[in-house]
């Protein structure tokens, strides 16, 4: 069953009512991606945020425990969306690369600055197959927790649709990500580029990763689109990523 709380963390939901179409494949396209949108109605996505609002109020500890979890579940989430079986979602876990808080840069941080948690980071890799024909590895994506906030009521709000867009706080996220895919691909972990994408609050940063290069915008550009889509089952899913390694394997 869908995490109602993991829904409010996915993406924005769009201004405008739009038709949308049941699908459980990827989006249409190279450069395009689904923002998962299981809610049935407006009114049952109101719900839910009226609900988080008065935990944020009431029991901030458990807001916060309640918002990173379903960060981490609404990132693996949006990854079985957008690369169902066979490709093969991993949880790499917390990224070892600090995210200074201050606009510092990350190699002059030192022991006591103020930095993201560790705890509030989370990396997942996907491996499928490449557009060269090739098995290995397509995507990886980090999310970030970002501090949590207090609203006028003493409590703690849920972070808003573009509070992240191009701002500082992500560029230095992107950064991070970028020192910790390059030190994959020194290491021989990572054989080439992938899509990188950052999630950091309800806002996500898709953008190529090149060994030589670095981080770079897909030349065609992207489109994500909001759509209604049926969960993926854990068994649809254990079996897809079966499937895969037992081909590996021969």
């Amino acid at each position: 069953m869908t995490n109602p709380f993991l829904c409010l963390l996915c993406g924005p939901r769009p201004k405008e009512k739009k038709d949308v179409t049941k699908t459980q494949g990827p989006a249409q396209g190279p450069r395009e991606f689904i923002n998962p949108d299981p809610f049935e109605s407006e009114a049952a996505f109101e719900a839910v945020k009226a609900h988080m609002a008065n935990v944020g109020r009431d029991h901030p500890e458990r807001f916060k425990t309640v918002v990173r979890l379903g960060a981490f579940e609404a990132a693996r989430h949006w990854l079985e969306v957008n690369y169902p079986p066979p490709h093969i979602i991993e949880t790499l876990g917390l990224c070892p690369v600090p995210i200074p808080l201050d606009n510092k840069r990350i190699q002059d941080v030192r022991p006591g600055d103020a930095i993201i948690p560790t705890t509030d980071t989370q990396v997942y890799m996907v491996v499928g197959q490449r557009e060269d024909g090739d098995v290995g590895v397509v995507a990886m994506k980090m999310v970030v927790v970002p501090p949590f906030e207090g609203n006028g009521e003493g409590g703690l709000s849920m972070p808003k649709a573009g509070q992240y867009v191009d701002t500082s706080e992500m560029k230095t996220a992107e950064n991070a990500f970028l020192m910790f895919l390059r030190g994959a691909y020194e290491m021989e972990q990572l054989k080439s580029g992938c899509t990188a994408i950052i999630a950091m609050g309800v806002d996500m940063s898709i953008i190529e990763f090149k060994p030589t290069e670095g981080m770079e915008e897909f030349p065609d550009g992207i489109d994500v689109v909001m759509r209604k889509v049926l969960g993926i089952s854990e068994e649809e899913s254990a079996a897809g990523r079966k499937k895969i390694k037992e081909r590996n394997a021969n």
